[in-house]
C-alpha cells in the first residue's frame, strides 16, 4: 500500500461577500485541486506514495484554532501546510505545526526560525512597503493613514499602539493622519480627510493601518472595504494608495462608477500578470461562472497555494523515491527545497518563481498599479509609469513599456510547417527613444520581417510614441489532430531584450482589436499572457547555472473553415452511405446488386480518402478517422450479407437486426468522433513542451 502525502488547503467564506460568488470560487478552487492532484498522481504513479490535497472550506463559523486542530487531528497524513491559516490569532498556533512543512505568505509564523517553516511572503514587509511606495511616488505628498475605533477598556493600549505606529512612520519622513473613532458620525472626519486632497496627496494605509488588536481577518477585510467606498463616494481629487487590494472587493466599488472612476493606486503581486500556464488549468474549468473578478482570484489563490503543490511535486519526482515514515519525508523535503536557493536552482511555478535564502523566499513582486476607463467605456488596470523593485543584488527603478497590437491580416497558416505570416501594427508607449529596437520577437521564423516605421513622436517628459506597420513569418504549435475541423492558436511571442529596459505592460485581452482578415478562419477567442522558461547550461570549464526567460504572448484562437470538407468529403460520404443503408433493405433476389452497391461505394470511398488533401504529420487526423469508420461500416455489412445468404431462410430477419445493430453502430462511431473533436487533449495550446 502506498504512503500518502497529505496537503493542507484551505478556502474561507466571508459575509461581506456575495454568498453565490464565494461558492462558485469554492466550487472552482474543488476543481482545481482534483485536476492537480491526479496530474501529480499520474507523474509519480512508479514511486511508493501518493499525494492527497485536503480542502477545507471554513465557515465564520469555524474560523478557530480549534477548527485547524481538529481538522489537523482528523488527517495525520497531512505533511505540507501550503499557506498557515490567518483565520485565528497567530500566537497561539498548534505545536504539530512544528513536525511538518508549513509554508507562509500572510505573515502569521512567529518571527523565530524554525527549521520546518518556509516564509513566501507575497511582499517584502511593512518596512520596505514604504520604501517602495516613497520610491515610485517621491514626487507626491504621501501621507501615512491611523485608524482606530473606541475601545472603551482598552483605550490606553490602543493609544500607545498608535503612538508607536506614528513615531515609526515619522522616523521614516512620512507624514501620518489618526483619526480615532474614525466610523463615528457616518464617517464625518474621514470623508473630510479625503474631501481636502488635491491631485499631488496620495493617502497609504496597510495592515498597520487599523490599530484594533481584537480583530479578525473578517473585521480587516472589511475595514479596508468600507475605508475604500467612503474614499470613492468622497469625489476625492486626490488618490488613496494599499497593497494587495481584494478583487472582489474593487469589483464591489467600481460596479456603479457612472462615469467617475476613483484614483485607486494599488499595489499587486505576482497575479497581475496572467500565466498562460495557469490561465489554461483556470479555462479548463469552463466559462460558466468564470467572471474577470473570480479569474483574477484563482489565480491568485493558485499562486499562493497550490504553486506549493507543485513544487513539492517537482522536488519529490526528481530526488524523493520513496521514504519510510512522515518524519523522514518531511526531513527530506526542506533539505531539498532549502537547495532552491536561487544560485544552484529555482522553482518555475504555474503561478510563481520560488527560491529561498534562510527559509525565506528570496523576492517578493510589487507592481503598481492604476486604474482608469478605457475608449469602451470598461475599467481597466495598468502599471504605473514607475515601479522600484527591491532585489537580492539591490533596489532599483524600473521603467515601463506599453505595447499594444493591431492585427491586420493573418494568412498561410500551415499546421504542416507550423507557420504562419502576420500584417500588423505596433504600438510601442516607452520611455526609450530606441523604440522596436528593444523589442525581441521570439518566434519569428528565420528573421523574415519586414518593420516600416510609421509614427515616431514625443508625448510628454519622458515618453515616446512609436507605431510600425510589420509583416513576418512566425512559428506556432499546430494541433493536426481535428483537421480538417481543427482549430489553432497563432500568437505573436515578444520580450525586451535586456532587463536594463525594465518591463512591459501585459496586453489586455479586451483592448485587442478583432477586427481583421484571418483569411477564412473564423475568430474564436484571444489569449494574452507570459510564459517562463528555465534553462540550464552545464559548460565544461564552468560551473553549471540557469538562466529564466519571461516570453509575452498574444495569441488568436481560430478555426479552420470547413466548408470545403463538407462539400469535397462529407456529402459524397453521405451519398455513399446511403447507397450501403439502402443494399441492406434489399431482398436476397437481388444480391448481385446488394454487392454492387457495397462494393461501389468501399472503391469510391478509397479513391476518394486518396484525393483528399492531409497534412504530413504523421498522425490520425478526424478526416482519417472519418474514412476508417465508413470502411468498417462498409466491411461489417459487406460480411454480415455474406453470412446471411448463406442461410436464405433467416436472410430477411437477420438483415431487420442487422439494420438495428448498423444505426446503434453509426450513432456510437459520430459521437466518439465528435467527442475526440471537443477532447482538451487535442485543444489548441499556446503553452505545450517548452516551458523549461
Amino acid at each position: 500500500m502506498k504512503n500518502t502525502i497529505g496537503f493542507y488547503t484551505f478556502y474561507q467564506i466571508f459575509q461581506d461577500h456575495r454568498g453565490s460568488d464565494q461558492l462558485i470560487i469554492a466550487e472552482k478552487i474543488r476543481q482545481l485541486i482534483k485536476s492537480l492532484e491526479r496530474e501529480i498522481n499520474v507523474l509519480i504513479k512508479d514511486r511508493n506514495y501518493r499525494f492527497k490535497i485536503f480542502f477545507d472550506v471554513v465557515s465564520k463559523d469555524q474560523a478557530t484554532l480549534e477548527h485547524f486542530k481538529s481538522f489537523l487531528d482528523a488527517h495525520p497524513e497531512i505533511s505540507v501546510v501550503c499557506q498557515v491559516p490567518n483565520y485565528f490569532p497567530k500566537s497561539n498556533l498548534p505545536v504539530e505545526l512544528k513536525e511538518i512543512i508549513c509554508f507562509d505568505s500572510f505573515r502569521i509564523l512567529p518571527e523565530e526560525f524554525h527549521l520546518n517553516w518556509f516564509r513566501t511572503h507575497l511582499s517584502s514587509g511593512p518596512k520596505e512597503e514604504l520604501i517602495v511606495t516613497k520610491a515610485i511616488l517621491e514626487n507626491y505628498n504621501l501621507r501615512y493613514l491611523i485608524l482606530s475605533e473606541d475601545p472603551n477598556e482598552n483605550l490606553e493600549e490602543i493609544t500607545s499602539t498608535v503612538k508607536s505606529i506614528t513615531d515609526e512612520k515619522e522616523s521614516q519622513d512620512f507624514s501620518v493622519a489618526h483619526i480615532s473613532n474614525w466610523k463615528s458620525n457616518d464617517y464625518k472626519d474621514i470623508q473630510s480627510l479625503f474631501s481636502d486632497l488635491n491631485s499631488k496627496d496620495v493617502i497609504f494605509f496597510d495592515k498597520d493601518s487599523f490599530v484594533n488588536h481584537n480583530h479578525t481577518v473578517q473585521d480587516k477585510i472589511r475595514n479596508r472595504s468600507e475605508l475604500l467606498k467612503m474614499y470613492s463616494r468622497s469625489n476625492s481629487k486626490g488618490s488613496i494608495c494599499a497593497f494587495r487590494i481584494d478583487s472582489r472587493t474593487l469589483s464591489s466599488i467600481f460596479q456603479d462608477h457612472s462615469g467617475y472612476l476613483p484614483n485607486i493606486l494599488n499595489f499587486v503581486g505576482e497575479d497581475f500578470y496572467k500565466k498562460l500556464d495557469l490561465q489554461e488549468r483556470i479555462r479548463s474549468l469552463g466559462d460558466k461562472d468564470l467572471t474577470v473578478a473570480i479569474e483574477q482570484y484563482l489565480s491568485w489563490y493558485y499562486q499562493i497555494i497550490l504553486d506549493k503543490v507543485q513544487m513539492v511535486a517537482s522536488v519529490c519526482k526528481e530526488n524523493i523515491p520513496s521514504f519510510d515514515s512522515k518524519k523522514d519525508f518531511v526531513g527530506q523535503l526542506r533539505e531539498i527545497i532549502i537547495s532552491l536557493d536561487g544560485k544552484n536552482d529555482v522553482f518555475i511555478g504555474s503561478g510563481e518563481v520560488l527560491s529561498f535564502a534562510e527559509n525565506s523566499k528570496l523576492t517578493a513582486a510589487n507592481f503598481l498599479t492604476t486604474y482608469y476607463l478605457n475608449s469602451k467605456g470598461e475599467i481597466d488596470q495598468r502599471l504605473f509609469p514607475k515601479q522600484y523593485f527591491m532585489r537580492v543584488k539591490g533596489a532599483e527603478d524600473v521603467p515601463v513599456s506599453y505595447p499594444n497590437f493591431d492585427f491586420i491580416r493573418i494568412s498561410n497558416i500551415s499546421i504542416e510547417t507550423g507557420l504562419f505570416e502576420c500584417d500588423f501594427y505596433l504600438e510601442l508607449t516607452s520611455p526609450f527613444k530606441e523604440g522596436i529596437e528593444v523589442i525581441r520577437f521570439n518566434n519569428l521564423h528565420a528573421d523574415n520581417i519586414v518593420i516600416k516605421p510609421v509614427i515616431k513622436e514625443k508625448v510628454n517628459d519622458e515618453y515616446w510614441y512609436h507605431r510600425y506597420h510589420i509583416n513576418g513569418t512566425f512559428r506556432f504549435f499546430p494541433s493536426s489532430e481535428n483537421y480538417p475541423f481543427d482549430k489553432q492558436v497563432v500568437f505573436i511571442s515578444y520580450s525586451l531584450i535586456e532587463e536594463k529596459y525594465g518591463i512591459l505592460q501585459p496586453i489586455q485581452i479586451h483592448q485587442v482589436d478583432k477586427e481583421f482578415n484571418s483569411d477564412g478562419w473564423k475568430k474564436l477567442g484571444f489569449r494574452s499572457g507570459i510564459i517562463r522558461k528555465k534553462y540550464k547550461y552545464t559548460p565544461v570549464f564552468k560551473d553549471s547555472y540557469f538562466v529564466i526567460n519571461e516570453d509575452n504572448r498574444l495569441g488568436m484562437i481560430l478555426s479552420r473553415p470547413s466548408s470545403f470538407a463538407i462539400i469535397k468529403v462529407i456529402i459524397p460520404l453521405i451519398f455513399l452511405l446511403s447507397l450501403v443503408v439502402y443494399s441492406f433493405y434489399l431482398p436476397l433476389e437481388n444480391l448481385e446488386i446488394t454487392i454492387a452497391l457495397l462494393t461501389t461505394s468501399f472503391l469510391s470511398a478509397i479513391a476518394l480518402y486518396f484525393s483528399t488533401e492531409r497534412p504530413n504529420p504523421l498522425v490520425i487526423t478526424t478526416i482519417d478517422l472519418i474514412f476508417m469508420f465508413f470502411y468498417l461500416f462498409v466491411g461489417i455489412g459487406s460480411a454480415a450479407i455474406f453470412v446471411f445468404s448463406l442461410f436464405p431462410d433467416y436472410y430477411d430477419l437477420g438483415l431487420k437486426v442487422y439494420r438495428w445493430f448498423s444505426l446503434g453502430f453509426f450513432i456510437s462511431g459520430v459521437y466518439w468522433i465528435l467527442s475526440r473533436m471537443t477532447a482538451k487533449k487535442y485543444a489548441p495550446k499556446m503553452v505545450f513542451d517548452d516551458k523549461q
